[in-house]
């Protein structure tokens, strides 16, 4: 830096050299832990001027020049690991707690539960000794079940540690600020707090999907994550959001060969045929990207643990579902399995008349006994032969009680559940339950 440099200079300086330290320490992370891949792409780093430390809003990672300059020079490893700290708070949706929970106690559940993670890691980019950190989070790691945060929150106010003392152990074992975690926006008008509640709403969704495909990732890479980190997110897979919610998110974007109308200019397409002897200054834009299923899978299993009523009652919802749905389109291919031990049944619908025609003619096979396995095989086989170039997605409706593969498919699963979840592979992209809707429906 140069010496005479005005005072505003060298903050510019200092900045950006932090930049590039905490950019050398996220290459450190992507090169030497595969499961952060994802995450990183979803959670950018900046240099802020206005506040010290590190923290994160679910948006970015936030980093002080001093933090990142001090850092790199003495132990460059604690900015990767905090970088890594606050990817592990947004897999486990920890900047988005409840309204009624007490700050601090959660920050120190939070610091706790990540801390228990990042220490299953074997890792020479995160790794540097702290005996007192160590210490404090293996006494607290041994006296729950889980390390959840959900858990360490329980036990704390179980303990009913005052202010001062959960202070004094998040500077033990915290790497990060969670004030913006907290941030009250009281005095706000209320449209504009309304609109940030939403788009906190939609970032929480946004991490839980990114988390649910990491947990893929850490599977199919056969990734070695701490088994803490991917117990945490098969826990966090229950949900009871609706078929179409689910629909909509495999709904990938695909190219549809048709005039996009809000990319075209008027104007100047007005102009070239009044002033040119017709010929247009531009033309229409021929395509546009919409989402649209393309290759997907919707299993039901026939077994006998499962009642008819409402194996035909999911049937239904899910093709009334598709029946409206703006996801379906000349390019969709849904394909319609039964299967109890061994699949019963193969169907594949293309039109909203084959959906139709497949629902009024529904005949259940099957009611033998459950293994999941078959359905997998037979996609694995559709892919193999080039029926399907790539699934997208499979949605299973089950009880659950049967024999899972053992090993991650190469597509997105989601089980749906007559009843409560039961137990689930770790692999399993999403687990639902759906009984309310489903109940009613088949007592129609």
């Amino acid at each position: 830096m140069a010496r005479n440099a005005h005072p505003s200079e060298l903050l510019d300086e200092a900045a950006s050299l932090a930049d590039s330290m905490v950019a050398l320490c996220r290459d450190d992370l992507l090169t030497s832990i595969k499961f952060t891949n994802r995450p990183l792409a979803r959670l950018p780093h900046r240099i802020q001027m206005d506040r010290g430390g590190c923290m994160t809003d679910g948006r970015e990672a936030l980093f002080s020049p001093a933090f990142a300059l001090n850092n790199f020079k003495s132990a460059r490893q604690v900015i990767t690991r905090a970088y890594l700290h606050m990817i592990a708070h947004c897999l486990l949706r920890h900047p988005f707690p409840c309204a009624d929970i007490d700050p601090l106690t959660w920050s120190v559940a939070c610091d706790l539960s990540v801390g228990c993670v990042l220490d299953q890691l074997e890792c020479d980019a995160i790794s540097y000794k702290d005996d007192e950190r160590d210490c404090r989070i293996a006494e607290w790691a041994h006296r729950v079940e889980q390390p959840t945060a959900q858990a360490f929150y329980a036990l704390l106010v179980h303990e009913g540690l005052s202010q001062e003392e959960l202070a004094k152990l998040e500077i033990a074992i915290g790497m990060d600020s969670h004030e913006l975690w907290f941030e009250d926006p009281e005095g706000l008008d209320p449209d504009r707090s309304q609109t940030e509640s939403d788009a906190q709403h939609e970032l929480e969704q946004r991490w839980e999907e990114i988390a649910t495909a990491t947990g893929m990732d850490m599977q199919r890479e056969h990734d070695t994550a701490p088994s803490t980190l991917t117990s945490q997110l098969r826990g966090a897979h229950a949900s009871t959001m609706s078929l179409e919610e689910l629909l909509q998110i495999y709904a990938a974007p695909h190219e549809s060969m048709t005039l996009d109308d809000e990319e075209f200019d008027y104007i100047y397409y007005s102009y070239g045929l009044r002033e040119l002897d017709g010929i247009a200054l531009v033309e229409p834009l021929e395509y546009r990207e919409t989402p649209q299923i393309r290759d997907f899978c919707i299993a039901i299993d026939t077994s006998g643990s499962c009642s008819g009523p409402l194996v035909e009652a999911f049937a239904s919802k899910a093709c009334g579902m598709l029946l409206e749905s703006a996801s379906v389109g000349d390019e969709t291919r849904i394909w319609m399995v039964q299967c109890d031990s061994q699949v019963q049944d193969t169907r594949l619908l293309r039109t909203r008349d084959d959906m139709v025609d497949w629902l009024s003619s529904l005949e259940l096979k099957g009611f033998g006994g459950t293994d999941f396995r078959p359905v997998f095989e037979l996609m694995e086989r559709m892919t193999d032969d080039g029926t399907v170039a790539n699934w997208e997605a499979l949605i299973y409706f089950t009880d659950g009680q049967g024999t899972f593969p053992d090993q991650a498919p190469p597509w997105d699963t989601a089980f749906v559940f007559v009843d409560e979840a039961g137990s689930c592979p770790a692999w399993a992209t999403r687990v639902l339950t759906y009984s309310d809707d489903l109940t009613s429906e088949s007592e129609r």
